[in-house]
């Protein structure tokens, strides 16, 4: 393919030849001082014009001439990139160009990046996770390498190997993203997991829903424990874990009868982050019930009274559920304790705290809740992906709903009552 030779943008001025067999050939080249220099073409390609930068550079250790390029649409791209790319092999002999990295090196740079990016630490630390395993069976691969099927190959993979929907699709969109990236800054000249297709993966698990007598009989087993108040909340009120242990007592309006979710707590031991609400709808307020409220009062009491024991050990932040010095509660510890809880009640080891909260959803919802109560009170983004998760409680409404339709359909809307009445 002809090359126009454009610029150079080292010092030294030269003739360059048509063709990139003998582009760095010759005695002027075997003669050049060993130092890295650059160089911009445009070239004309089936895709229209075209602007590759070249940077020569010698091998720190060998000594060997190496070079490294990169394809642009433009040539100021092409240029501040040589320019950019030689700039790093004068400050820094032992730089190792970034077209020459593998899939794995490159994921470890931008996850640097993405560190220092205001992300949530629970997002920091799922991309982590994913770039250690299971991404990083791609990661032998150098990135200029990297192909659409490459990548199909790797989605293959996964399903043999029956990763969760979830998980084949996160690694989807985590992937994308970072090549993405790799591609704005000038390391990939197109994203090779742009028109890639991720598999369906295994299906995700149902719900695991306690039954009504399942988390009656938890909360009998553990009313005498110091953690019945935070069982009770979950069964009761249906808020998220982080949103419980972030709560304050200035969060509880005991005149009315209500809390307010205001914040979450979020993260791992080592990087614990109070945050406020994603959404608007995750700052909701609703009414607490009177066995809840008598329970909180008590626990409120017991709190000054687990303060005057610790003294100025006490950690005073006012929140709600905490140790016995007031410093906020480990997710770890709860954990544990709810598992000593299961088996104190006799239940099944697969029940999750967080199921409480499909537990509450559930019973308010196949009790003839409204949908969009419910939603309101878990904090969903919209009433349809309530329906979404919890539509399989409301099998009555769906057989009612195709009654209706047809008889309406059928009879006429005067008849269709009276029928639906009489088969239902």
């Amino acid at each position: 393919m002809p090359l126009i030779p454009s610029g150079e943008t080292g010092s030294r001025k030269q003739e360059f030849p048509r063709t990139m067999a003998n582009a760095f050939s010759g005695d002027k080249i075997r003669n050049r001082p060993k130092e890295p220099h650059s160089k911009y073409y445009e070239r004309q390609s089936k895709h229209g014009k075209r602007w590759q930068g070249i940077v020569i550079y010698y091998d720190s250790e060998t000594g060997q001439r190496r070079q490294t390029a990169q394809t642009f649409a433009t040539k100021r791209d092409a240029e501040t990139w040589a320019r950019k790319t030689e700039m790093q092999f004068r400050d820094n002999p032992h730089h190792k160009p970034p077209s020459d990295e593998t899939v794995d090196e490159y994921l470890q740079r931008w996850l640097t990046i993405e560190d220092t990016l205001p992300l949530e630490e629970k997002t920091k630390r799922d991309y982590r996770q994913m770039a250690a395993h299971p991404i990083r069976e791609l990661g032998t691969k150098p990135l200029k390498s990297l192909t659409l099927l490459d990548i199909q190959q790797f989605y293959a993979k996964l399903s043999e190997q029956k990763k969760s929907r979830r998980t084949v699709n996160y690694v989807h969109t985590v992937l994308k993203m970072a090549l993405k990236d790799a591609v704005e800054w000038g390391l990939l000249v197109k994203n090779p997991a742009d028109k890639a297709k991720a598999p369906l993966g295994r299906p995700e698990k149902p719900l695991r829903i306690p039954t009504p007598e399942e988390m009656h009989q938890l909360l009998e087993a553990t009313r005498d424990t110091r953690w019945y108040p935070l069982w009770l909340w979950f069964a009761t009120t249906g808020t998220r874990l982080g949103e419980a242990l972030a709560l304050r007592w200035g969060d509880i309006d005991w005149e009315k009868g209500q809390v307010t979710i205001r914040r979450a707590l979020s993260g791992d031991a080592a990087h614990r982050v109070i945050k406020t609400p994603k959404s608007a709808s995750g700052m909701r307020t609703f009414s607490l019930g009177p066995k809840i409220q008598a329970t909180l009062r008590q626990l409120q009491e017991d709190q000054a009274n687990w303060g005057e024991q610790a003294g100025s050990a006490w950690n005073d932040e006012d929140y709600v559920f905490t140790t016995y010095q007031g410093k906020l509660l480990s997710k770890r510890n709860i954990d544990r304790a709810f598992k000593q809880a299961l088996e104190q009640a006799g239940l099944p080891s697969d029940i999750r705290i967080h199921d409480l909260r499909h537990g509450m959803a559930t019973q308010w919802l196949s009790g003839g809740k409204s949908p969009k109560m419910v939603s309101e009170r878990l904090g969903h983004s919209n009433v349809g992906f309530t329906l979404q998760v919890y539509g399989h409680v409301l099998p009555h409404d769906e057989v009612q709903a195709a009654y209706e339709m047809e008889n309406q359909l059928v009879s006429g809307p005067e008849k269709s009552s009276t029928l639906h009445q009489h088969e239902v």
